[in-house]
């Protein structure tokens, strides 16, 4: 699979899907969308759930040389890329499973097409779910296993995360709703459901968290970050 140099980052992208993993490339590290520049000088342990081709990766090594980072994705489709973007880092691990508090294993839809907006669209559910492509895209089903953060973070022997990201199209709702917050300082992310992220937030974080909406709708992103 050939690769080219984005410009960004220092992120490599795939030279077929280059315009659609590009959307995501700017949206993380030209426009900054997860708002790295306001996180604290000292954020020193990242989980990067959804970790796509690792421009995330590679944005928080910028401004945090020092920090490490768990990225987590699944998709065996962005492998060859984000393993390239994250070669460099010692201090960087890739976990190939689904963040999740199911029991078992989960079904993965893997929607890496030419045909979509951008590459991020693969997402953990109970069956396929309408995208917006044109002329639709090929939903590759496979199980994948499944992890926690608790899980995550107690392998990397962390009592406490500075950041968790989530964008993990839809996913973010178990995970907000049965995660252990005691262990967390930050989320960060998107909403794929606003009535059931909504919910949560009224149930978990109305107490003792500071809740920014940066983009409202269906669709939307935000921070939660536990007060001191």
């Amino acid at each position: 699979m050939p690769f080219r140099t984005t410009g960004l980052c220092g992120v490599v992208a795939r030279e077929d899907l280059y315009e659609q993993d590009m959307v995501l490339v700017r949206e993380v590290c030209e426009y900054d969308g997860y708002r790295v520049r306001d996180w604290p000088d000292n954020t020193a342990r990242v989980i990067d759930v959804g970790g796509h081709i690792g421009s995330f990766v590679r944005r928080v090594k910028n401004r945090y040389p020092d920090a490490k980072i768990i990225t987590v994705e699944p998709d065996d489709a962005h492998k060859a890329c984000l393993d390239i973007n994250i070669a460099e880092y010692d201090d960087v691990q890739h976990i190939d499973m689904a963040v999740s508090y199911s029991p078992r294993p989960v079904n993965l839809y893997s929607v890496v097409s030419d045909k979509a907006l951008n590459t991020g669209l693969s997402y953990v559910a109970e069956g396929p779910v309408a995208l917006d492509c044109d002329g639709g895209c090929e939903h590759i089903e496979r199980k994948v296993e499944v992890i926690t953060l608790e899980e995550i973070a107690n392998s990397a022997g962390w009592d406490e995360v500075d950041v968790v990201k989530l964008d993990c199209e839809g996913s973010e709702i178990g995970i907000l709703t049965c995660c252990d917050l005691d262990r967390y300082k930050k989320f960060i992310g998107e909403w794929h459901d606003r009535a059931k992220f909504m919910s949560v937030i009224a149930a978990r974080f109305a107490e003792g968290w500071d809740f920014r909406i940066f983009h409202d709708g269906p669709v939307g992103f935000f921070s939660l970050t536990k007060r001191t």
